[in-house]
């Protein structure tokens, strides 16, 4: 047994869904976040460890053994998992893989408050997937940047890209794909602050 499958085995009990499916969000969330076991700081400054875990429980020059970075993994990826998948409505696995690793990557709230939650559950779910190209700014040292042409997170954007293409894989090729989102407004920003991320401040909505 690997690392994605034990840790998905903890993930699909602890959430209730297919072992399938756990093993997808598991493989995506590790494919982004990388797997470290000696803390190490992040784009935006944070002391990071395993597959993107943060928190006081992460010391500098302190490593982590595999098997902690597997239960932390599972702990992770369930606390995020969990209230994403009581606010999709009807989500296909590859929204629910999308959606689980976006909020782990910008918390569950900015998730919960998006216009993007807010467009799946009003059955607009292809704009509700393009939607996630829009999270590209990170805050460092009160400056809002654009990771798409500066900083040292240009990384973002090819997450997100990806994030969109795992999210629209098991949606219907019809004309939904073809998207129209009229209210939503170039240049107003949605700005959305959460404990687990606080340096991440929105994305235009």
């Amino acid at each position: 047994m690997n690392r994605a499958t034990r840790i998905a085995t903890g993930v699909a009990a602890a959430l209730g869904i297919s072992f399938g499916t756990a093993v997808l969000i598991v493989e995506d969330w590790i494919e982004d976040e990388g797997w470290v076991l000696t803390p190490y700081q992040d784009s935006i400054g944070r002391w990071t460890v395993c597959a993107g875990h943060t928190g006081p429980d992460v010391i500098p020059g302190e490593a982590w053994t595999e098997s902690e970075c597997e239960g932390i993994a599972i702990y992770d990826i369930v606390r995020h998992g969990r209230p994403v998948l009581n606010a999709l409505v009807d989500p296909t696995d590859g929204e629910i893989r999308a959606w689980v690793g976006f909020a782990g990557n910008v918390g569950v709230g900015a998730f919960l408050s998006s216009t993007a939650r807010k467009l799946q559950n009003a059955g607009q779910r292809v704009a509700a997937c393009e939607q996630l190209l829009r999270w590209v700014y990170v805050t460092i040292d009160g400056r809002k940047i654009d990771c798409r042409v500066a900083g040292n997170c240009r990384g973002l954007p090819i997450r997100r890209e990806k994030q969109m293409a795992r999210c629209l894989s098991d949606l219907a090729t019809t004309d939904e794909l073809v998207s129209d989102t009229p209210f939503v407004a170039l240049g107003h920003f949605e700005v959305v602050y959460h404990s687990d991320c606080p340096s991440w401040n929105g994305a235009p909505s």
